[in-house]
């Protein structure tokens, strides 16, 4: 495939976004999907850009990694910066709103990171060192005020975040993830509902160490819940519902297996140890 059709292919019609150090003119993007084309190991970048303040950034270093953005919606401030080193990395960012901002960091071999926003005021950071680890981020609601973060180190690892929010104009979910090590699933799924000031849900997680597995899943307004494993094969999972409740998880060992569910109202300590 030619590199005008290439073009064609990523960019109908639609504004162009700088790729490495800026906005490009078209004779350079022509070499690079030429480039492309012509080479398996080669590095692939696309990018589709609609509405006004949009700014995107990609660099790679490596050879294989293949990176896409897409920001549309009458997007207002959004910006994304992506930055892969190593050999068949993989980052897709699709932004739809306003105040969107995404930051992937990518260092290793064959690691998958995916960021999805729809919605305003929405934030996400994904850091990974390693090799083989999948990090996913979806966020979106009408008024929601949605952060989250994945951090991870090692191999195999597996971390996701889902956020979503109702109507209410102060709903939002706040999510951090950390894992070092290999092998280990982290999942958090916020939905913020209901009315008032306060409908905030917050979410932490921290893994170290190897097949670990550890959920939360929260429904409704002003929960807490936080979780923190260190061992191997330990098992960590937290549900609320409705509001107000508040839950924490440390199990500190191999092969500990602990779950917590909360209907409202509710705080609940658990330590565990072997």
């Amino acid at each position: 495939m030619s590199g005008s059709n290439l073009i064609g292919q990523f960019f109908p019609g639609r504004q162009r976004c700088r790729v490495q150090f800026g906005c490009m003119g078209v004779w350079l993007l022509i070499a690079l999907f030429s480039m492309a084309s012509t080479s398996a190991r080669a590095d692939e970048a696309s990018v589709l850009q609609a509405g006004t303040g949009n700014s995107t950034e990609i660099t790679q270093r490596g050879a294989g990694n293949r990176a896409g953005v897409e920001q549309t919606g009458g997007s207002v401030g959004s910006a994304v910066q992506v930055e892969q080193i190593g050999y068949g990395n993989t980052t897709d960012v699709v932004q739809s709103g306003h105040g969107n901002d995404t930051s992937v960091s990518v260092e290793g071999d064959r690691n998958q990171a995916d960021v999805s926003q729809n919605g305003p005021a929405n934030a996400a950071a994904i850091e990974v060192s390693g090799s083989d680890n999948t990090s996913s981020v979806t966020q979106g609601g009408a008024k929601g005020r949605n952060v989250a973060k994945i951090s991870q180190e090692g191999d195999g690892n597996s971390a996701s975040v889902v956020q979503t929010n109702d109507q209410s104009a102060y709903s939002g979910n706040f999510a951090y993830q950390t894992q070092a090590g290999t092998n280990n699933s982290a999942l958090i799924t916020q939905s913020a509902e209901g009315l008032g000031l306060i409908n905030q849900n917050v979410a932490a997680q921290s893994q170290l160490g190897s097949g670990n597995t550890a959920e939360i899943s929260q429904k409704g307004r002003a929960n807490a819940a936080g979780q923190v494993q260190v061992g191997s094969n330990n098992d960590a999972s937290i549900e609320q519902d409705n509001a107000a409740n508040f839950a924490v998880q440390k199990q500190f060992g191999d092969n500990l297996s602990h779950h917590i569910r909360q209907t409202g109202g509710m705080a609940i300590i658990v330590i565990q140890r072997n």
